[in-house]
């Protein structure tokens, strides 16, 4: 190992450090209620899933991945919505025309060179582009889904037994101990140092016996609690990041 290979692992080491030692203090924090919320959490998520699921005869397979899609800068309870009101508009045939409209193979992230109010009558608050890839997601077209927050988020919610990690604004803001917000998060979280927190949430989780996306959850239900004055001020829509 080189000087500066060792240099860069020490570094690491250091944050992975740090960002346990964060997390480790934000689980403490929780109180009894929180814990138990955030061990279910992502169990309830997989019954809404099935819930919209039933309603409108997909499985909850597909409607975990339509609810992922549409969860960047989104909250838990737009989430839902949205993805109920997305699933409803394709059961009713509907939803396909304004794809089309729109011109989804022409989206790159959320800027659009097609129509970028063809989904305004749906009534959601999420990005027209997640609109468009929950549709194709919708049409079957499952591997759309991309990105590693979005797909660890559609992870976690079908496998009961998923180890992967949602690192988001709130996991990113409890692993330095600061509040990021969607806009500010890109400072420190970004494809090269994921790993970091994803390490530190796994590593913090199996030393209490749990699953990682439990130890997210929990510290994420007990860092809304804590910030709740300042997270409704410096939300932009919703912000589960």
């Amino acid at each position: 190992m080189t000087e500066t290979q060792k240099r860069k692992a020490a570094e690491r080491a250091a944050r992975i450090k740090l960002y346990r030692r964060n997390i480790a203090t934000v689980y403490k924090l929780a109180t009894e209620a929180e814990r138990r919320s955030g061990l279910l959490w992502y169990e309830t998520a997989f019954n809404e899933a099935a819930r919209l699921g039933q309603a409108f005869k997909l499985s909850p397979l597909t409607v975990s991945y339509v609810i992922a899609a549409l969860s960047p800068n989104n909250d838990w309870t737009g989430n839902l919505l949205d993805a109920a009101a997305v699933c409803a508009s394709f059961t009713r045939g509907e939803l396909s025309a304004l794809a089309r409209a729109f011109d989804a193979d022409k989206v790159s992230g959320w800027r659009a060179r097609g129509d970028k109010d063809a989904f305004k009558g749906l009534g959601v608050k999420t990005y027209p582009a997640n609109i468009a890839k929950a549709e194709r997601i919708l049409s079957g077209a499952l591997d759309v889904l991309n990105g590693r927050k979005v797909t660890a988020f559609q992870h976690n919610i079908y496998f009961a037994d998923s180890r992967l990690v949602t690192v988001d604004t709130h996991a990113a803001s409890v692993a330095h101990n600061f509040r990021y917000t969607a806009a500010t998060v890109c400072k420190v979280l970004n494809p090269r140092t994921y790993d970091d927190y994803a390490e530190s949430y796994a590593a913090e989780a199996d030393k209490r016996g749990l699953l990682p996306k439990q130890i997210q959850a929990i510290t994420w239900v007990s860092w809304r609690r804590i910030h709740a004055a300042s997270i409704g001020r410096g939300r932009k829509k919703g912000g589960r990041g």
